[in-house]
């Protein structure tokens, strides 16, 4: 993948950042406009909290340039993008490599960005948050997709189900995703690693495609229960940038009305999280023999 002229594009964001700061502070004037509408592209990676806190803006430059260093052949540029550690940087990485630096101790998470300069900024100051806790035990198991975000990869999918199951060692979890579309039936295989122990919101899932495995961050923003002894009854899912979103029920539709109430505060608590939900679609589940 071919990220072109990256490190301009986003030395001009921050730019852009530090003249409105200024303006405001010093001049007490209005800050200037700023094209929201901009494109932005690349990779960005976040270091762990307890290093990027006592990390000057050079020395976490330095860092994440060592942490790309050990996994790749490459030397890409970095910009720090602010003093909490994230950073934007432009380089082709395969699948392979983006694996291992998302396992690396010192990374937060790396993820590739595409998107407008209005999207990172909501990136960079209103991140998403994930569930405090998740039971991976009782997040096992199938679940129908009842919504979601379209992707290249599921535009012409329905009765879309996931099904997941322990992995050998704790923490990771197996995954098989179906779907019925117009070519017939769709399939996808792959595993998910913790990437966050203790909490278990926070995932690294890697696909088997015909030719390599694509990786992505699978964060689970939250999780319903009905009991605290049995299967999660809801999850929703998404990923560090808002690009994604996979809102998943025990059932492949809402019948009751408590199931209808916990499914529109959902929805709720998604547009409180600044999640753009005009571009959130109903999953049909009808007539379905997955």
């Amino acid at each position: 993948m071919k990220i072109i002229n990256t490190y301009a594009l986003l030395a001009l964001l921050l730019s852009s950042l530090m003249v409105a700061c200024n303006t405001k502070e010093k001049q007490n004037l209005p800050a200037p406009a700023t094209n929201q509408s901009e494109k932005i592209e690349g990779y960005v990676i976040v270091l762990k909290d307890k290093l990027s806190r006592r990390l000057s803006g050079q020395n976490t430059e330095k860092i994440a340039q060592e942490v790309i260093k050990d996994y790749t052949t490459k030397s890409p540029k970095v910009t720090v993008l602010s003093d909490q550690g994230k950073l934007a940087f432009s380089a082709d990485i395969s699948s392979e490599e983006l694996q291992k630096i998302n396992q690396d101790d010192r990374v937060e998470f790396v993820e590739y960005f595409k998107g407008t300069k209005a999207k990172f900024l909501d990136f960079l100051f209103n991140p998403v948050q994930t569930a405090d806790f998740v039971d991976l035990d009782r997040y096992v198991g199938k679940w129908y997709e009842l919504a979601s975000f379209p992707q290249d990869f599921s535009t012409d999918c329905e009765c879309t189900t996931a099904n997941y199951s322990p992995g050998a060692l704790r923490g990771i979890v197996k995954v098989f995703n179906q779907c019925n579309s117009t070519e017939g039936s769709g399939q996808a295989r792959g595993t998910a690693f913790v990437m966050n122990p203790g909490a278990n919101s926070r995932l690294l899932l890697t696909l088997q495609e015909p030719l390599v495995p694509v990786p992505g961050l699978y964060w689970i923003l939250e999780v319903r229960e009905a009991s605290s002894d049995k299967p999660y009854t809801f999850a929703v899912v998404s990923n560090p940038f808002r690009s994604s979103l996979f809102i998943l029920s025990r059932k492949p539709t809402l019948e009751t009305d408590e199931e209808k109430a916990i499914y529109q505060d959902i929805l709720n608590k998604l547009k409180k999280q600044k999640f753009d939900l005009d571009k959130l679609q109903v999953t049909n589940q009808e007539n379905c023999n997955l």
